[in-house]
């Protein structure tokens, strides 16, 4: 192993320690608003709500292939 490459690593490690080592959960603040959350107005509870109202009716799928039902329900 190279000698650059295992002191890139060191360093690495040594930042990550310390960062860790810095953040303490007693001085988080839970009450403070996330700043990388969606406003409610900006994120629509159903995004794709209208295709699905459109696609989810299968009764026309369910005419248009009754012929290729093997089952005996569709048999009958």
């Amino acid at each position: 192993m190279k000698k650059g490459r295992h002191r890139r690593y060191e360093e690495a490690r040594k930042f990550h320690r310390d960062n860790a080592a810095a953040f303490s959960v007693e001085d988080f603040d839970f009450d403070e608003p996330d700043l990388f959350s969606k406003e409610e107005e900006d994120a629509p509870d159903d995004q794709y709500g209208d295709l699905a109202d459109k696609y989810d009716d299968y009764s026309d799928l369910a005419a248009k292939y009754a012929d290729f039902d093997d089952t005996e329900e569709g048999k009958s």
